[in-house]
């Protein structure tokens, strides 16, 4: 095989992903380790990615010409991409996360691509469709960086802030530009060979898969050098009693009661408060809010405040009240506080959001 700086930096960036892969398995961590677990396969399933580009690449193609279809099956692994960037996402950002059974399901494009290919390379002397099983990987990745982004979304994470990388969540968000990244790759790389048909180019743009699993791999081989703070996942509530079935449903009593009785109309409310009201001990309240919805008390009580404030504005039977008289319906006593907070959780000013609905 031909050696040039393409296939030397796939040949290293593979040995490197294997080599994280096995680091971040047997990783010791405290508590539930099983987000390096699922880290350590999404690393590894890329090392399979990078050699399948080495399979088809310019300079190599021609060797591994007589195993095309092992290296077909091998490229079906793709589909295990999103569902396990999905799980990581969830393991740190939720510290009560455990695999359950039904999540299974998220695997069976996978098993289905992975039998169809397995009948094809059997029933065929040369595999129909091969560009079509590319289309199928980037409709399937774009479909799960649409339900990262939803997730993360409704935990309260804002994709801003990339490259501020200080605490694990950075560090997903880094993650998924990072998969991003490399759906656009795929993209690409599927549009010329499906449209310009001559074989050179065909062969010659699958090597930029290769270059961009480089840079991502030594990015996350520097982070982990320079910020190994990013990769460990303190479980801030390891010794709490309250065992998993106990939190859902204490969290939906939480829920309930906020939203029926609205003790945050209180501009005065505090968690001890709360606490009281519900007859639930402070600490699994803030345990409650930190874990479910990835929030202090403060931003979970004024993230019900800005709701209460958006229906007073959405509401034209109400178009009379002052921005002023809204603020301090819906339970806040400082005019800065609820234009900063207002401004962050909806992208918009008071007056920008209500003259939406106001009558012409």
């Amino acid at each position: 095989m031909q050696l040039n700086f393409i296939n030397g930096i796939t040949i290293i960036s593979i040995f490197q992903a294997i080599f994280l892969a096995m680091v971040f398995f047997f990783k010791k961590a405290e508590g539930n380790r099983i987000y390096n677990k699922i880290f350590a396969a999404i690393i590894f399933i890329f090392s399979i990615q990078i050699m399948v580009s080495l399979s088809v690449n310019y300079w190599s193609y021609v060797y591994f010409k007589g195993y095309y279809k092992f290296f077909f099956v091998l490229y079906q692994t793709a589909y295990l991409f999103g569902p396990l960037l999905y799980f990581y996402i969830q393991s740190i950002t939720n510290q009560s996360y455990s695999f359950r059974v039904g999540e299974l399901i998220h695997f069976l494009p996978f098993a289905i691509a992975i039998t169809l290919m397995l009948v094809l390379i059997y029933g065929f002397e040369i595999v129909p469709g091969g560009n079509y099983t590319r289309l199928g990987v980037i409709i399937h990745s774009m479909i799960y960086i649409f339900i990262s982004i939803h997730y993360l979304k409704n935990r309260g994470i804002s994709l801003k802030s990339l490259f501020d990388l200080k605490n694990p969540h950075d560090f997903i968000k880094f993650l998924l530009v990072c998969y991003i990244m490399l759906w656009l790759v795929n993209v690409q790389i599927f549009a010329i060979i499906k449209f310009i048909t001559f074989a050179k180019w065909c062969a010659y743009v699958s090597s930029l898969y290769s270059l961009t699993a480089f840079v991502f791999i030594n990015s996350i081989a520097f982070l982990a050098l320079i910020k190994p703070d990013l990769f460990i996942h303190k479980q801030k509530y390891a010794n709490s009693s309250l065992a998993v079935n106990e939190k859902d449903i204490l969290f939906n009593k939480l829920i309930e009661f906020v939203t029926t009785s609205k003790p945050y109309l209180e501009p005065s409310l505090t968690l001890k408060k709360l606490s009281d009201d519900l007859d639930m001990p402070l600490k699994s309240i803030s345990q409650l809010i930190n874990e479910k919805q990835n929030q202090n008390f403060n931003d979970f009580i004024n993230t019900f405040r800005i709701e209460e404030s958006k229906r007073y504005m959405q509401d034209i039977s109400c178009a009379n009240l002052t921005i002023q008289e809204i603020f301090y319906k819906s339970g806040f006593n400082s005019k800065s506080t609820f234009n900063l907070i207002f401004k962050k959780q909806t992208g918009y000013t008071p007056l920008e959001y209500r003259r939406q609905f106001l009558p012409e």
